[in-house]
């Protein structure tokens, strides 16, 4: 699994750099959907977020590194919307993505009200994240009794008389063919193609969130505005309107069969 090498390699750096939160977001945001996420690696990914945290917050980075910002935030972004975090663990990120979204260019934090704009974004992330965990449960459900349904068979019809009639003979072809079938089957299962459309989706998500971050930062430079502000500013917005439209497609292209429950067991 290329993300549980990328834990390992932050693991033995003391100062992280823009590169490496581009390879952890990239790891986990490209991680192929037949790879599961235990709680042990779900722990050892939350705890490389927190040491990124760390490292922004105490300011123990390259300054002259201009990426290191926007990898941050886009790293934050993707990580809030994991389905595999604990409802607490993506608070806390969503915390951390705006209080990074609230930095001014120099790198310290300003006191400031959240606008009416800031908690109406807050609040509709939280809302989507639990939809979206409902709706994992949901499909999760009926993958698992459509598999069940296919584990019962059919009861067979006797053949009896000295020939075998026509229908007879199909029977029989039929029952030679379900093996070839079966592994047919299973052979395609298991090498579980990924969609290109969502492929290509996953990669103007992660395009689309780091260059919203960068373009907030030009404005606050370049009109001197509130960075709380920057968010409705109007050439912020169209970005931002884009990156929300790619992730509900993202979402919506989600099939039941991408799925992989557990198989029942035998009565």
């Amino acid at each position: 699994m290329y993300l549980k090498t990328v834990l390992q390699g932050l693991g033995s750096k003391k100062t992280l750099d823009a590169e490496d939160l581009y390879k952890l977001n990239e790891a986990t945001f490209n991680m192929p959907e037949e790879d599961t996420m235990d709680e042990k690696m779900t722990a050892k990914l939350y705890s490389a977020v927190e040491k990124a945290v760390a490292a922004y917050s105490s300011g123990k980075f390259d300054k002259g590194d201009s990426n290191f910002l926007y990898d941050y935030v886009a790293l934050l972004g993707t990580m809030q919307n994991q389905h595999f975090f604990s409802q607490k663990q993506n608070q806390a990120m969503l915390g951390w993505l705006k209080d990074a979204l609230g930095q001014s260019a120099n790198g310290k934090e300003e006191e400031k009200k959240l606008s009416q704009a800031d908690v109406k974004a807050m609040n509709k992330l939280t809302e989507d994240n639990r939809k979206l965990a409902e709706e994992l449960t949901k499909l999760k459900e009926l993958s698992a009794a459509v598999l069940t349904l296919k584990t019962i068979k059919l009861p067979e019809a006797d053949s009896k008389g000295k020939g075998k009639s026509p229908a007879a003979g199909k029977t029989d072809a039929a029952k030679e063919a379900k093996p070839k079938a079966k592994a047919e089957n299973t052979s395609e299962a298991n090498a579980a193609p990924v969609d290109p459309v969502r492929k290509e989706l996953k990669a103007q998500i992660n395009a689309a969130g780091r260059a919203l971050a960068k373009k907030k930062r030009e404005v606050i430079e370049k009109y001197g505005i509130e960075p709380g502000v920057a968010l409705d500013h109007e050439e912020v917005q169209p970005m931002l309107l884009k990156l929300k439209e790619l992730k509900e497609q993202y979402a919506a292209t989600k099939k039941p069969e991408d799925e992989t429950p557990e198989k029942p067991k035998e009565p």
